[in-house]
């Protein structure tokens, strides 16, 4: 999404624009370099698997040596100055929202005029002020659908009602400041209006037949009233298409829960983290234990499959406390859980309550942010150690994943829930793909 944007504000200002998204289309980087030869390329990078972006950069430089090279996103404001000192063949770096500040690049302006900017001069690496946030997002274009593989991007488990899946994110930004979190686009909320929103699905529903979305958004439902609108002009435009979201368990309801639900939702995620309402407090999550079950309960009456995602190893993590999350998770049924381990990323406070509590901060052995991952490794990442050691941790982890995915009865519940043939094959799938992951994690 975020390279759509920066496409699409290109392109309405002039300028000729390609996009080849690596991770669907991985081969032949160096042929769709050397067939274009841009004058600027700009790179995405985030934390986990910074270390292939390296490498990518690496290629880029090689294939045209004279180009311009941008990079931004999420890593790249966290960690502003080292991302140009870890790569000497980048020639600038974008922080933050990227879209002014790409568009004056493109233009020419001096660098020390651009907000946002990171850049080199004279040997020393200079970091501009912060560029304003954009007020208004539906100034900028829809993202420039048509320079992507549209019909490339399967849904796979959890989501999967439809063949073909497109994330979308509505609003930008997020007032809840939770500790393991970078906040990449700011505290402050800002989102598209119900009606533009309306228009991107339409659009992508006419010209390439999707029929199946995410909200990416941190907090989908932060605005009750909007979230409402929504659902009203879902409903007026008789959509007839697939959605489920992501957003927090003191933010629904069950008048709301029922609109989604009669608007195509299928599958909302809840962020739940833990069992324990001391770990719950002592990381700011700001709700109870208790709205956690209410709203998995009030998903459950309304018809909606639900995705509960826990954290081990966050500050105050026990043998007692990771019991307490296994029985909340067996109470409240997921359909899904999703459970990983605690990785500290650049710029956020976890690192500060760990050691405020005695514990030390390194970094991880590995990044096993789920379990079925590639290991990526970046001196980036950090792990805490309170009460248990990574590979600790790490056991405790398969040990539940296993649990959870191997039990019988969520076996038959997910066969039960079989809508087609396309959910029957990404069920056979995710299961080998899990039985495979196992299995080497086990030998290993």
């Amino acid at each position: 999404m975020g390279l759509g944007y920066l496409a699409a504000v290109s392109r309405e200002n002039g300028h000729q624009v390609w996009v080849k998204d690596m991770e669907i289309e991985p081969e032949g980087l160096e042929r769709f370099l050397l067939e274009r030869r841009p004058d600027v390329v700009g790179l995405t990078i985030l934390t986990l698997p910074y270390p292939l972006s390296q490498e990518i950069i690496v290629r880029v430089r090689k294939a045209l040596p004279n180009t311009l090279i941008v990079i931004g996103g999420v890593h790249v404001s966290a960690v502003k100055q080292e991302s140009l000192l870890d790569n000497p063949d980048v020639d600038l770096a974008v922080l933050g929202e990227g879209e002014i500040t790409f568009k004056e690049i493109l233009e020419g302006k001096e660098y020390s005029e651009i907000l946002g900017l990171c850049y080199r001069k004279n040997g020393d690496v200079i970091t501009n002020p912060p560029r304003p946030l954009i007020k208004n997002l539906d100034d900028l274009p829809s993202p420039a659908w048509d320079l992507f593989p549209m019909l490339k991007y399967r849904a796979t488990l959890p989501y999967g009602r439809t063949k073909y899946l497109v994330v979308l994110s509505t609003s930008r930004g997020c007032p809840y400041r939770c500790p393991y979190c970078s906040q990449p686009l700011g505290p402050i909320y800002r989102d598209l209006s119900p009606r533009r929103v309306l228009s991107e699905i339409e659009q992508l529903v006419a010209r390439y037949g999707i029929k199946e979305f995410h909200f990416y958004d941190d907090v989908f439902t932060l605005s009750r009233k909007r979230t409402i609108e929504l659902c009203d002009l879902f409903a007026e435009a008789k959509l007839n298409v697939k959605w489920s979201c992501n957003t927090r368990v003191d933010l629904v309801d069950p008048d709301m829960l029922q609109r989604f639900k009669k608007t195509g939702c299928y599958m909302i995620q809840f962020g739940v983290e833990s069992g324990n309402q001391e770990i719950l407090d002592t990381i700011g999550r700001g709700y109870s234990v208790e709205q956690v079950k209410s709203a998995f309960r009030a998903s459950k009456e309304a018809g909606l499959r639900t995705s509960a995602f826990f954290v081990l190893g966050l500050p105050g993590e026990t043998d007692q406390t990771i019991e307490q999350s296994i029985g909340l998770a067996k109470e409240i049924e997921p359909d899904y859980t999703h459970w990983s381990l605690l990785n500290i990323l650049p710029e956020n406070e976890m690192k500060d309550i760990f050691e405020k509590r005695g514990g030390k901060v390194y970094p991880a052995p590995i990044s096993a942010v789920v379990w079925y991952s590639l290991n990526y490794t970046t001196k980036y990442l950090m792990f805490g150690e309170e009460n248990f050691t990574y590979e600790e941790l790490n056991q405790r982890l398969s040990k539940i994943v296993r649990a959870f995915y191997f039990n019988p009865r969520f076996i038959l519940k997910q066969i039960g829930q079989i809508r087609s043939f396309y959910e029957l094959a990404q069920l056979l799938k995710t299961a080998f793909k899990l039985a495979r992951g196992m299995f080497r994690k086990k030998r290993t």
